[in-house]
């Protein structure tokens, strides 16, 4: 299976279809229950780079009733990273590519949206609808995938805008990750649970709350061949030598995304890093 996704291609031509009223709301790939308030993503060609960073490094106010997810190491507190990409099959075939810190919201693991780049006019209305810093990008992946071998024999990913230029290239060991050795590595349960929590805040705003449920996410472990993104670099958070030695990165050539809006409050938090 080889997928290749030119850039800005076809954004204006979508198949979807609404109904109004109560219902559903359909489009290939996402159903949105209005009763629940729920949407169904699937996801093709996904990514997850995963860093540990100093904790004095995430400088921008949190959300209020959070705090970061932290691990000491030989005396200094660490905090993560993580970046996960891939193709929203729902909107006709969309890149996207989200920045995360993981925090805790009242005990329980979370993350905390930096921006998501989005390779569709298509972001405009996600904005509104979901209060998440979206950022216009023109991005291009280049993925084969081998079904009988179970693993991705290519894997890139480039995005340009005003907000982040990035690059990313990984090659596939085909190897499950298994949940017990990140456990023992201190990793966040967050970065492969079934069910977590997504946060995101922007100045003058509300903070929005979304339970994430993540089904049938089983990824191989990967190793990253290039690494760039003058986002990280620009804010301080990791360093031009720093992403090209992730902790953990995975691939996974399919999954679903379930999206459970929660709550909504006002913000007393800063703009978060690169949100205007």
């Amino acid at each position: 299976m080889i997928a290749h996704t030119p850039n800005m291609q076809s954004i204006l031509h979508r198949d979807v279809t609404f109904e109004t009223g109560a219902g559903r709301v359909e489009s290939r790939g996402h159903r949105i229950e209005r009763g629940r308030v729920m949407t169904s993503i699937e996801l093709n060609h996904i990514s997850l780079i995963l860093y540990r960073i100093p904790s004095s490094r995430v400088c921008q106010a949190l959300p209020k009733g959070t705090v970061l997810d932290t691990m000491i190491v030989e005396g200094e507190e660490f905090t993560w990273l993580s970046v996960v990409s891939g193709i929203d099959r729902g909107m006709g075939g969309v890149e996207n590519t989200t920045y995360r810190l993981h925090i805790l919201v009242e005990g329980r693991p979370a993350h905390l949206i930096l921006g998501v780049s989005l390779g569709s006019l298509a972001s405009v209305g996600a904005r509104h609808l979901w209060q998440l810093p979206w950022h216009l990008s023109a991005m291009e992946l280049q993925a084969a995938y081998d079904h009988e071998r179970g693993r991705y024999t290519d894997y890139r990913l480039q995005t340009q805008s005003q907000w982040d230029n990035a690059r990313w290239e990984m090659s596939d060991s085909g190897r499950a990750i298994d949940p017990q050795s990140l456990y023992e590595m201190g990793i966040p349960a967050t970065v492969l649970s079934e069910r977590t929590r997504m946060v995101s805040s922007r100045a003058s705003s509300a903070n929005c709350v979304t339970e994430i449920v993540q089904a049938n996410w089983m990824m191989t472990r990967a190793e990253l061949k290039v690494a760039r993104s003058e986002f990280l670099e620009r804010s301080g958070l990791l360093t031009r030598e720093e992403l090209a030695r992730p902790v953990l990165s995975g691939l996974q050539a399919q999954g679903t995304v379930k999206l459970y809006p929660m709550m909504t409050e006002r913000s007393e938090a800063a703009s978060l890093i690169g949100s205007h």
